[in-house]
């Protein structure tokens, strides 16, 4: 079926009137961009069965599949956690693939569904951003956090702990003008625009999380950043830098090792590699057996 020539914010902005939808990024892979079915109340149990569905699906590209998240509270699935406050989303949110078309590199159509209406694929207006920082922790809160943090490390209670802070903007405007902001400054090798009726996630990351293909799980931890300015040799001679990838990819190792077959898991030399405008030292991880069902603790 012809489709014209259309390119990918023609295709998504005739999509996203289908909600929920997404637009997903693969560096040198091109992109993909889809219409989603919800899938019910996002549980353990409902994940679960959902992915073994679509595990035996068809074998087209993106024909079946699930595209969603995993919410830092989703981790109370299969660990004791302390409670949390409310979050904006639920802890977890997937769909099933219903209708999509892949994208080259380049923008350019190579593939889609039977699904993809003819007609025209009018490419999205971007206006100026708009929105305002409405809220960001007190510096005292902070520094408070940085010290109960010291306190554990000096302890011996902790190994590695990310201090996040999380920034609320008013009047943030369309998630797809930020996407496409994004994608034309900083176009990520791995990049998601999901828009359910819960909300809408935008994700922009160099970062490979967790990837499985038959029986290897790979992940690819970054810890350490220069411009391209700095030789690239002094994220490897960094004695700061390596010891933070050493703690991460520490950390994944135990991770893979909980759910894989003992004596699999791997980690490959440390290398640095470019990313856009920056040097980002990373190591791959992976394992060649083949993963087992999560259990609580």
């Amino acid at each position: 079926m012809a489709v014209g020539n259309p390119t990918p914010g023609g295709v998504y902005a005739q999509i996203r009137n289908e909600a929920p939808s997404f637009w997903a990024e693969f560096g040198a892979d091109g992109s993909v961009i889809g219409a989603l079915e919800e899938v019910a109340t996002p549980t353990r149990e409902c994940f679960a069965s959902a992915a073994r569905a679509d595990a035996t699906g068809s074998r087209t590209p993106f024909a079946r599949g699930l595209v969603g998240w995993l919410g830092y509270e989703a981790g109370a699935w299969f660990e004791t956690m302390p409670p949390r406050p409310p979050t904006p989303l639920p802890p977890a949110w997937w769909g099933r693939v219903k209708r999509w078309a892949r994208f080259d590199a380049q923008d350019r159509l190579v593939a889609h569904s039977p699904g993809l209406a003819n007609g025209s694929f009018v490419e999205p207006a971007l206006p100026r951003p708009t929105g305002r920082l409405a809220h960001l922790p007190e510096p005292a809160e902070f520094l408070g956090g940085v010290r109960t943090i010291q306190q554990h490390l000096r302890a011996g209670d902790v190994y590695q702990v990310n201090l996040a802070r999380r920034l609320v903007v008013a009047r943030a405007g369309d998630p797809l003008h930020a996407w496409l902001r994004l994608r034309a400054s900083n176009r990520a090798r791995r990049g998601l625009l999901l828009e359910t009726r819960h909300g809408s996630v935008v994700s922009n990351s160099p970062e490979l999380f967790l990837r499985q293909r038959h029986r290897s799980v790979l992940t690819v931890p970054i810890k350490g950043t220069a411009p391209l300015s700095n030789p690239r040799a002094d994220l490897l001679q960094s004695a700061k830098e390596r010891a933070e990838l050493t703690m991460i990819v520490d950390l994944v190792r135990a991770d893979l090792g909980r759910v894989s077959t003992a004596g699999t898991v791997r980690a490959e030399t440390r290398r640095v590699g470019r990313v856009g405008h920056l040097w980002h030292a990373m190591q791959r991880v992976r394992t060649g057996g083949r993963p087992v069902a999560m259990t609580r603790r």
